[in-house]
């Protein structure tokens, strides 16, 4: 399932409603730590650095001479986050090729 980031922010604000919250966070105020967050990790990815986001996900790069581009892009799932979403992830995952896709580091809408 696919979701874009105002259905992500629009349901994260139904969720924060229906958490009995005192104050729930807005969909405006979930959009912008959305955006600040995604600005961080591309600055960090441009820079060639990774980015961890806590309890949720590890960004960063693999540097191998064999692979077809010299280093490619990484996203690892903490368990932390797999177990608290019941979530099963297999072990031993291959790098999928990034190899003339044109990949380029930006914003997706």
């Amino acid at each position: 399932m696919t979701f874009s980031k105002v259905q992500l922010c629009k349901k994260a604000a139904e969720n924060s409603k229906r958490a009995n919250r005192k104050e729930p966070f807005s969909e405006g105020t979930l959009a912008t730590v959305w955006e600040a967050i995604e600005a961080w990790i591309i600055s960090q990815l441009e820079l060639t650095k990774g980015a961890g986001i806590p309890n949720f996900a590890k960004l960063g790069w693999v540097n191998d001479p064999a692979l077809p581009a010299p280093k490619q892009p990484l996203f690892v799932l903490l368990d932390s986050f797999a177990r608290a979403h019941a979530l099963h992830c297999g072990r031993g995952a291959v790098l999928a090729s990034t190899a003339n896709r044109g990949w380029s580091l930006g914003t997706v809408e």
